[in-house]
């Protein structure tokens, strides 16, 4: 399966992955003002996950929470999040 292809729900591999690299960077602190660089992003992205134990939906209640209790700020992080994410997969 390539990342064109989906899993029978319209969603691609490289849309998951693209999701699980944002929730991972939305836990950790690096900000919109830390100008991350790709490179960055992976290291920060890898550096979450390794903190969850690889458990790939370990930053989903996180996120969810923040969801809740502040959906403005998680609004914005998000995006940011997902953008900054698309874009270090994109590239590496």
């Amino acid at each position: 399966m390539d990342n064109k292809q989906t899993a029978g729900s319209g969603i691609t591999l490289c849309d998951q992955v693209v999701t699980i690299w944002a929730q991972a960077l939305f836990c950790s602190s690096l900000e919109p003002s830390d100008h991350p660089d790709p490179v960055t992003v992976c290291v920060t992205v890898a550096t979450e996950l390794a903190a969850f134990e690889g458990q790939l939906g370990g930053c989903t209640g996180a996120v969810a929470q923040v969801a809740r209790d502040h959906p403005e700020l998680f609004a914005e992080r998000m995006s940011w999040c997902l953008k900054e994410a698309s874009h270090a997969y994109a590239v590496l």
